[in-house]
């Protein structure tokens, strides 16, 4: 298993684009990353790709940020199914 070696050019998920997500994208753009998300509802006003489901959005990026409240409205949203998005990287 390896670990990519540094951000530059990678491929930046973030689930949940509202303030804090917005920031982390900008931060992004400065390692010329490639950014995309996934929220319950679009975005219009971003100009980054939007997924509809987590999993895609996981089995996508190359690191991947949560950026949402805590509470009954985002809990499960990192299910068992984005999991194995995440650890296909490694594989």
């Amino acid at each position: 298993m390896t670990m990519p070696a540094g951000i530059t050019g990678k491929r930046l998920g973030i689930l949940g684009m509202g303030h804090i997500g917005r920031k982390v994208a900008l931060r992004a753009l400065a390692f010329e990353m490639e950014v995309a998300y996934c929220s319950r509802s679009g975005k219009p006003e971003v100009p980054y790709a939007r997924f509809d489901r987590v999993a895609a959005l996981a089995a996508w990026r190359d690191v991947l940020v949560v950026a949402t409240p805590g509470g009954p409205q985002t809990r499960h949203q990192v299910d068992g199914e984005v999991l194995k998005a995440i650890i296909q990287l490694f594989m």
